[in-house]
């Protein structure tokens, strides 16, 4: 699947690869393979980038050659990412 506009994600521009030792991807190659926008966002932009990029990528999930146990990371991944996107919501709504 390849991300269109509408689908990249979008995350602060302080967020970095982490440090993997020499021959490591650079912060630009992880950005170009990913098609990461590093340009601020607010809560309603990101909630919107999470829900089209799931919806773009649940459906070829299945068709790839992914194992049973690596599909079930990626979608323990997406929890973790709807946990957090939830728990900010939570506390900008008793903000207000």
């Amino acid at each position: 699947m390849v991300a269109t506009r509408a689908q990249r994600l979008r995350i602060p521009p302080n967020s970095r690869v982490p440090d993997a030792g020499p021959g490591a991807s650079t912060p630009s190659d992880y950005d170009r393979y990913f098609d990461l926008d590093r340009r601020p966002t607010n809560l309603l932009e990101w909630t919107a980038g999470c829900l089209a990029l799931e919806q773009g990528l649940l459906p070829d999930l299945r068709a790839t050659d992914l194992s049973e146990q690596e599909q079930n990371q990626i979608l323990a991944g997406l929890l973790v990412v709807y946990r957090t996107t939830l728990e900010r919501w939570t506390r900008a709504a008793r903000g207000s």
